[in-house]
């Protein structure tokens, strides 16, 4: 697996016409990019304890947690030219924003704490009343990216009141943080007043343009994945987390689906699941991740840009 190709980001995002709508390959490769990044930023709690670093799916991330390097995560940034961004730090959720001329991307991972919460087969369901009616989320994956919506609301309130015109509002993730970001697209886009209450915390509304999330697992039930927007979501032939939690505790794909064998992107409109314990083993053996790697999905999309 390559390096990350930061460098190599600003012709994508300056080409891509980030109004548009519909699904556009060369978006789910800028994403892919922006949700790899986010593995680079690793707390000091995650370094300082190497358990189950293998049940994360950056091969970078594992590396760097196995020797105990450190990372400047700024720096990074730096060195790329994005001269605006930040990033909040949770125990289950790491969320980074990157205002361009053009857009605003937020992306977000899991920690291993939220992995363990996975493991752990806690994949009960949270009950959330909205405009479209009451939905069931994940409520290790809801509760996760909910820390996480105030400190980031306010975060982008800034980029927003600075731009005289509103940029796009891009959100991604891969894997864990795939799920929390398709779960704060659909929290972002729904039709309420200029603000609500979720959890007893009133958050300012912002709503997000559109989403690209890459191996994550089920997020939501029947009316989630269908009261309210949807991600795209594209995933690997092979790659089992697609298809957990399990569809008979109530979970449910999303429609806008594509997978990735290798050579080329097929919108694929069903499912299914497997035995979650085969799952949970070979997650936990790494053998896992081999298929789930975010240095594959970001190789694969790559492979599909004309």
């Amino acid at each position: 697996m390559g390096q990350l190709p930061l460098r190599d980001i600003w012709p994508h995002i300056n080409r891509i016409d980030w109004r548009a709508t519909g699904f556009d390959i060369k978006k789910a490769y800028v994403c892919a990019l922006f949700s790899e990044l986010t593995y680079y930023r690793i707390p000091d709690f995650e370094l300082s304890n190497a358990d189950r670093i293998n049940v994360v799916p950056c091969l970078a991330y594992q590396s760097t947690v196995r020797e105990r390097q450190t990372i400047d995560f700024e720096q990074i940034l730096e060195s790329a030219d994005f001269g605006q961004f930040f990033v909040v730090v949770r125990r289950y959720a790491i969320v980074v924003g990157v205002r361009t001329p053009n857009m605003i991307m937020v992306a977000v991972r899991g920690t291993k704490y939220l992995y363990d919460w996975l493991i752990n087969l806690r994949s009960t369901r949270y009950l959330h009343e909205g405009a479209g009616g009451a939905s069931c989320f994940h409520k290790g994956f809801f509760r996760a990216i909910s820390a996480c919506l105030e400190p980031v609301s306010l975060e982008l309130r800034k980029y927003i009141q600075s731009n005289p015109e509103p940029l796009p509002l891009y959100v991604t993730g891969h894997s864990l943080g795939g799920a929390m970001a398709a779960i704060m697209h659909a929290i972002w886009g729904m039709t309420v007043s200029a603000e609500f209450v979720q959890e007893g915390i009133v958050h300012n509304r912002l709503r997000t343009y559109a989403s690209y999330t890459f191996g994550m697992p089920r997020y939501g039930d029947m009316r989630a994945v269908t009261n309210y927007r949807q991600p795209y979501h594209l995933y690997n032939e092979f790659d089992v987390v697609p298809t957990v939690p399990p569809k008979w505790l109530g979970f449910e794909n999303c429609s806008n689906e594509f997978m990735l064998d290798g050579s080329s992107l097929e919108n694929i409109p069903r499912r299914e699941s497997v035995n979650f314990a085969f799952w949970v083993s070979r997650l936990l053996s790494g053998k896992g991740v081999q298929q789930h790697s975010m240095e594959l999905y970001r190789e694969r999309i790559a492979m599909n840009i004309s």
